[in-house]
């Protein structure tokens, strides 16, 4: 199958950037939330390692991987939580190419294994805003702003120049995977709208 080692990177990539997010966020940063009685940005990391862990065993019970006990722990580990995010990717990985390369169909959720791990892409990502939320709620979003803009992750990125403070990021085949979207400079936005206005504006009058 040409494209499952592309399938599986992109799936490896994800998890590293999961990764870089969260080893850009202090302790303190573990316990903020983003809204009044939600979960805290620990719970939220926990919650995606054992969801892995939950959809494997429901998908995939002859793999004989079982989901922990607990979902939302309030982990403040940063060590822990990782080892945790990195062996339940490597179990995706694991169940997704044998799953993919046999051609056996999912017990439970998924008409195909692919779905499984677009799935678990789209999980973690949908958490991975949560927790950016969580951060700018906290006024924490500096923190993660002085990782690293990844050069050739993301075409739309690609042009822009390596900002790094410090080396603690993980790399995906010697390139820095970022944990945070470009954002477009407020002058840069002001210009673009006004731009855009004027182009309306001529296409109107002719």
């Amino acid at each position: 199958m040409e494209l499952l080692d592309p399938l599986l990177d992109s799936w490896d990539r994800n998890n590293r950037i999961t990764v870089n997010l969260l080893r850009a966020i202090p302790v303190e940063g573990l316990a903020v939330r983003s809204t009044p009685g939600g979960h805290t940005i620990a719970q939220l990391f926990m919650h995606l390692a054992y969801n892995r862990l939950a959809f494997i065993e429901e998908n995939v019970p002859e793999s004989g991987v079982k989901a922990t006990a607990e979902e939302w722990v309030d982990e403040n580990d940063h060590g822990k939580i990782e080892r945790f995010l990195d062996d339940t990717s490597q179990k995706v990985r694991e169940v997704a190419r044998k799953q993919l390369e046999t051609g056996t169909p999912m017990a439970m959720h998924y008409d195909h294994p692919l779905l499984f791990l677009q799935h678990m892409i789209w999980h973690d990502g949908y958490h991975h805003g949560q927790i950016k939320l969580a951060l700018v709620v906290a006024q924490l979003r500096q923190v993660v702003m002085r990782v690293a803009v990844g050069t050739k992750l993301d075409p739309h990125i690609s042009h822009l120049p390596h900002l790094i403070q410090g080396q603690h990021l993980q790399r995906s085949r010697g390139r820095i995977i970022n944990p945070m979207n470009f954002r477009v400079r407020p002058q840069q936005r002001l210009r673009n709208e006004k731009d855009g206005a004027r182009k309306f504006v001529a296409q109107k009058n002719r």
